[in-house]
């Protein structure tokens, strides 16, 4: 097993982690605008904010 910190080329991967996580996993937990919302992601803002961890608030990416 690999085990990184995140970078812009896992981007796709992460996103799609994150709206699976909201539909299959979480969907009974929000209403269809709440998830309408969490579903309409910014990917530039998304990849942005990623990119900026800090070792208190951090993605590791494992393989």
């Amino acid at each position: 097993m690999l085990i990184r910190n995140y970078e812009s080329k896992d981007l796709d991967e992460v996103i799609n982690l994150f709206k699976n996580t909201i539909f299959e996993v979480n969907i009974s937990d929000y209403t269809l605008e709440q998830v309408k919302a969490w579903v309409d992601v910014d990917t530039e803002l998304f990849d942005d904010n990623l990119a900026k961890t800090t070792p208190e608030s951090f993605l590791i990416m494992s393989r």
